[in-house]
């Protein structure tokens, strides 16, 4: 294997495609990046045993192929010593005895390399149930949604994103939660399709960094264990998680005793104040209080201090309130609108609090509350 390419592009890939790589995964192979080069393009392609990428140059102005072969590299020292480099193009070679070449003008380095045939074999399935959506309102979607993925729950569904049709009323509904927050999206979809199907945070939120700004049509394929998507030169593809999502519409309330509508950057603002008094091995604890008319932010981080804000320009309906809540669960969820305006809905200090704006009906954001009792 003899490749000459361009420096830029190359790095672009490796740091692409090396994101997925865990550190904890119990086959060695898996850690490395297997970089294939045929005779009208190189690949790159890497897998956590869940979640898979594979993205490709193709032969042209970026890449010329002397010699097709394969190599499996460890992705840290590759990536650092490309980075280092400062000429324009680098040549790849692959090296009897399990090594690899890094030339460029006035430099060389030989690196080890891992047994390229250990690798697993990963089938990409670009077959299967189609959704299409427009890249802007995909990458709108995953931005207003994926915060409230679970990480690493009991439940493994919550470690998901659940997208389903409501074909009764013609919506795609997508929906996550961490069972401490919840985050909704329902945008207009017509399909002869039906979808109840859990795709992966880690996934979800790789198709995030991979969209850039523009009014392309995606087309993401679900089949009966996967879901891939193809955005331009990549391909990345993932598991489906098993099981039954929960039906969600049960935790929303629908009737509320106490609406309060203000500016959101404004109210955005006060709370990030408020989360002045916390570190990082501390969760702020902020609470909306209303009062007499009067709406006030309170703080209160013990072994640092505490605050108060009074905020001034308000719409209000209903009876006080006084509701505790994790700053950055109620931050997460203003973020999320691009509205001027969001209006909460309160019924007790007990029962979850909804966020929701006029001006972006299709979304929806609830936290609940944390008793300060």
């Amino acid at each position: 294997m003899i490749v000459n390419i361009k420096r830029e592009k190359i790095l672009e890939e490796l740091l692409k495609v090396s994101r997925i790589i865990s550190q904890r995964t119990l086959i060695p192979s898996l850690l490395g990046i297997l970089i294939e080069v045929k005779k009208d393009k190189i690949t790159f392609t890497t897998s956590d045993g869940d979640t898979s990428i594979k993205s490709e140059i193709p032969v042209g102005k970026d890449l010329v192929i002397k010699s097709i072969g394969g190599i499996l590299i460890k992705n840290k020292f590759i990536i650092e010593v490309i980075r280092k480099i400062e000429d324009e193009f680098i040549t790849l070679e692959a090296i009897e005895g399990s090594l690899v070449k890094i030339k460029a003008n006035n430099f060389d380095s030989i690196l080890n390399t891992l047994n390229a045939s250990d690798y697993p074999h990963i089938s990409f399935e670009t077959e299967g149930k189609e959704i299409t959506f427009n890249n802007n309102l995909l990458k709108e979607i995953i931005s207003q949604t994926s915060f409230a993925i679970g990480e690493r729950e009991k439940r493994i569904v919550f470690n998901g994103l659940n997208i389903r049709t409501d074909k009764a009323n013609n919506l795609l509904v997508i929906t996550a939660t961490d069972s401490f927050r919840l985050a909704c999206k329902k945008i207009n979809y017509t399909s002869e399709n039906d979808f109840d199907v859990i795709i992966p945070g880690k996934f979800i939120n790789e198709i995030g960094k991979l969209l850039t700004e523009n009014d392309d049509d995606i087309k993401m394929k679900i089949s009966d264990k996967s879901v891939c998507i193809i955005l331009n030169n990549t391909i990345i593809q993932s598991k489906i998680i098993e099981g039954k999502y929960p039906d969600t519409t049960k935790v929303i309330p629908e009737n509320f005793v106490s609406l309060l509508t203000l500016n959101n950057r404004d109210l955005i603002k006060i709370i990030e104040r408020a989360s002045v008094l916390s570190n990082e091995a501390m969760t702020t604890i902020v609470t909306l209080k209303i009062k007499d008319n009067k709406v006030f932010i309170t703080s209160f981080t013990q072994e640092i201090g505490n605050s108060e804000e009074e905020i001034k320009d308000f719409r209000l309906s209903g009876t006080d309130q006084t509701i505790t809540f994790n700053s950055k669960y109620i931050l997460d969820a203003l973020k999320s609108f691009k509205t001027k305006e969001v209006t909460i809905k309160m019924i007790d200090e007990t029962k979850p609090l909804i966020v929701v704006a006029d001006e972006e009906p299709s979304l929806q954001q609830l936290v609940l509350p944390i008793r300060s009792y």
